[in-house]
């Protein structure tokens, strides 16, 4: 299976015998778990979660409250573009969020939480 042509090295320049591949060849099992998936070709980025395993989706992330202003301040922070103001407050458009933090480090008003360890 693993055999290679007489003489036939790889990319690198490594010799293809089965030796040379016999410690690349390992395997795991994980039965649960989650995580995220980001469409680096969608402008904005597109980020999804998952599960497997029947593991539970934790929150994460930010949300704006009632509390915000509207003064703007995290649509000029966020690199995304993914902060809509046309209700008059804030609202973070989420599967484009990369948690990146800008709006909750500037908001004057407080408004922006931290979403962690929260159940879905």
């Amino acid at each position: 299976m693993f055999a290679a042509p007489a003489g036939e090295k790889s990319l690198h320049g490594a010799d293809l015998s089965h030796q040379s591949r016999s410690a690349c060849a390992c395997s795991f099992s994980d039965l649960s778990g989650c995580g995220e998936w980001f469409d680096l070709s969608a402008q904005p980025v597109l980020r999804r979660s998952f599960t497997f395993g029947g593991a539970q989706l934790l929150a994460q992330g930010y949300h704006i409250t009632h509390r915000c202003t509207g003064c703007g301040r995290c649509l000029a922070a966020c690199p995304q573009g993914c902060i809509d103001l046309s209700g008059g407050s804030a609202t973070i458009m989420q599967a484009h969020c990369l948690h990146c933090g800008n709006c909750y480090t500037l908001c004057p008003a407080g408004a922006v939480i931290k979403e962690e360890a929260i159940k879905k």
